[in-house]
């Protein structure tokens, strides 16, 4: 992976996350997309595998953005059909043309997949989704706890329906953590963990490029924007990756 130290590891600032979820936007990122998020992350479940996929990934890198490549399966949520084996292959092979490969939590193994995306030098990022409830704070914690093993971060989306949701996030954020975790609250009620969180200490926030993707959902450059006037320690970065 070259060398971004103003970018990676993850943990050190907060990074806005652009998600694509269509081939067009994929193909268009470097001329539209790039000045919008600082990663970009690949649904691959949502655009669907086609013979130049690892070419366009390779592309963002070598337009200086890191590439997330996430293949979210139907259980989990995303739209990925595919059977285990498969979707592991496809994961493996992601590690020669991504920055960070994010897997779930419940599903792709982590502990099977880290050496193989290690030995490549790239990340792995943990993920766990719940678009039904915020689980009470005992029960994330142990998600994290199960991950972190495995995992350069941790990320933990869960749908936000109330102000007790938001207590409860609120909660695991302010816990002291060994491992950079990204904390999200999906739904309307949640937006403002995406704003607000990684001021807080949450590693990552997600916005979208070409569709929204997760309920509640700001854009990229929002967010971009927002952190721009709100951390400084993210201006300073942002301001040395413009100069590259």
């Amino acid at each position: 992976m070259p060398s971004r130290p103003h970018l990676l590891p993850l943990g050190k600032i907060p990074f806005v996350v652009g998600t694509l979820t269509t081939r067009a936007g994929l193909e268009a990122f470097v001329t539209a997309h790039r000045d919008a998020c600082d990663i970009a992350e690949v649904r691959l479940d949502e655009i669907g595998v086609f013979p130049g996929w690892m070419e366009a990934c390779r592309k963002i890198e070598a337009a200086g953005r890191p590439v997330m490549l996430t293949l979210r399966s139907t259980k989990d949520g995303g739209r990925c059909g595919r059977s285990r084996e498969e979707r592991r292959a496809l994961l493996t092979q992601a590690a020669a043309c991504a920055s960070i490969v994010d897997v779930e939590h419940n599903s792709d193994s982590p502990a099977e997949l880290k050496p193989v995306i290690a030995a490549a030098g790239k990340l792995l990022l943990v993920s766990y989704h719940d678009f039904a409830r915020t689980p009470p704070q005992r029960d994330l914690e142990q998600v994290i706890a199960e991950a972190s093993p495995h995992a350069a971060a941790v990320k933990i989306a869960t749908m936000v329906q109330t102000d007790a949701d938001l207590a409860t996030l609120d909660a695991v954020l302010r816990e002291p953590r060994k491992i950079p975790l990204c904390l999200i609250g999906m739904g309307a009620k949640g937006t403002r963990t995406r704003t607000d969180y990684p001021a807080l200490g949450s590693c990552l926030t997600y916005g979208y490029l070409d569709a929204v993707s997760a309920p509640g959902q700001l854009s990229a450059r929002e967010l971009v924007a927002h952190l721009l006037k709100t951390h400084p320690a993210y201006a300073a970065a942002h301001s040395r990756r413009s100069n590259l």
